[in-house]
C-alpha cells in the first residue's frame, strides 16, 4: 500500500508560518486585545480554579471569555514567559486553522490535491490577517484570539462526523462529538 503524504498541506503550513510568524514578531503586541489576552493567561498562570480576578475594577468572571486559549497561554508561560505563550498560542492557532481548512475542502471535495491547494489558500485570507494583527477593533469581535480555533475545530468535527455517516466507524463518530463540547469552551 503506497503511503499517503501531504505534501500541499506541509508546504502550506510551512507558508503559513513564515508569512504569519513574521508578522505576529512584529504587530501581534501593540494589537487592540493582546495585552487582555496576557491578562487573562496570567490569571489562570497564578490560580487556575478562581473564576474570580479582583485586579480590574472591582472584579469580575474570567469566563467572559472562552477559557481553552488563556488556559493552554498560561501552560506555555511555565516554559518561556507569558510572551512566549502568547506567540506560540498565536502560531499554533494558524496552523490548526491552514489545517482545518484543509481538512473541511476534503470533506466536500474528496480530493487531497485540491484540499491541499485551498489550504494554500487559507494562508492568506484577508479576514484572518484582520483578526489577528488589527490595531484599531475594528468592527470585529473582542475575542479574536479565541475565535481561531473554533474554526479547526468546526473543520474537524465536521470531517469525522462525515467519515462516520460514510464508514460508520463509531471511534470517528465519538470523535467528532466530543469535539462539539471542546468548540464551545473555547
Amino acid at each position: 500500500m503506497k503511503k499517503q503524504t501531504h505534501s500541499i498541506l506541509a508546504l502550506a503550513l510551512v507558508f503559513g508560518l513564515i508569512f504569519h510568524g513574521t508578522s505576529i514578531f512584529f504587530t501581534l503586541e501593540s494589537t487592540y486585545d493582546a495585552l487582555v489576552h496576557l491578562f487573562f493567561a496570567e490569571h489562570y498562570s497564578k490560580d487556575w480554579f478562581e473564576p474570580w480576578d479582583y485586579r480590574w475594577y472591582t472584579g469580575f468572571t474570567v469566563h467572559g471569555y472562552p477559557p481553552l486559549v488563556h488556559q493552554s497561554m498560561a501552560l506555555l508561560s511555565y516554559i518561556g514567559g507569558l510572551k512566549f505563550g502568547l506567540f506560540s498560542m498565536s502560531l499554533i492557532i494558524i496552523s490548526l486553522f491552514i489545517t482545518g481548512t484543509y481538512r473541511f475542502a476534503f470533506v466536500i471535495t474528496g480530493s487531497k490535491k485540491i484540499a491541499g491547494y485551498t489550504a494554500l489558500l487559507g494562508v492568506f485570507p484577508i479576514s484572518i490577517m484582520r483578526l489577528f494583527f488589527s490595531t484599531d477593533g475594528g468592527n470585529f469581535p473582542f475575542a479574536s484570539l479565541p475565535l481561531l480555533p473554533f474554526c479547526q475545530f468546526g473543520g474537524t468535527s465536521g470531517k469525522n462526523r462525515m467519515i462516520w455517516a460514510k464508514s460508520g466507524w463509531p471511534y470517528q463518530y465519538l470523535h467528532g462529538v466530543f469535539l462539539v463540547p471542546s468548540r464551545c469552551t473555547l
